[in-house]
């Protein structure tokens, strides 16, 4: 983060709908920590005129928090998001509970180039679903395989989504159809 530059950082949240008559109406908390240079730490929701402050509770009321810094001092900030409370409510799954977290500023620019695309690309198909393989760029440490319905010549910019992850060549799709034809990136 660069210094006097602005610096938001917003966590939200959908909750479970809570027991018909309870005092508290938040289900699943999770709460914003950001921890500046020098480890200073910032709660979520914890302002003193409009800018984060350091103390103070964490929010247990809101589906919103936010930390504000509109003077940070340089240096590196880690952005937590804790799961505090998350029983969950009445139906399935809702003790499981997924977030946005949001964050500007002026941050530093890598200086170094980013990795070319890997190459030699080939698919196979099998009965465990498509291995897309190819020839891994030095120096990257991940790869992301992106699929969307038709052709390369006919596949929407925007229909791509993610679909395999791994570090290493082959990323394997096993959500694959018969009779479909996909798009790969």
């Amino acid at each position: 983060m660069q210094a006097g530059q602005e610096l938001r950082a917003t966590l939200t949240w959908y909750d479970p709908e809570a027991t018909s008559g309870s005092a508290l109406t938040l289900v699943n908390n999770l709460d914003l920590e950001v921890v500046g240079p020098g480890a200073t730490l910032y709660r979520g929701n914890v302002f003193a005129s409009g800018v984060s402050t350091t103390g103070g509770s964490a929010d247990i009321r809101n589906t919103v928090e936010q930390v504000r810094l509109t003077a940070p001092a340089a240096g590196s900030y880690t952005f937590r998001v804790k799961g505090t409370a998350v029983p969950g409510g009445s139906r399935a799954n809702t003790n499981r509970q997924g977030y946005a977290l949001a964050v500007s500023g002026k941050f530093g620019v890598p200086d170094t180039a980013a990795f070319a695309a890997p190459t030699a690309l080939s698919i196979s198909s099998s009965s465990s679903g498509a291995s897309v393989a190819f020839s891994a760029v030095g120096g990257a440490q991940g790869f992301q395989l992106y699929r969307t319905a038709g052709t390369c010549a006919t596949a929407a910019a925007g229909g791509f989504r993610l679909i395999a992850s791994g570090a290493s060549s082959p990323l394997l799709d096993t959500t694959t159809q018969g009779g479909y034809n996909y798009a790969y990136r």
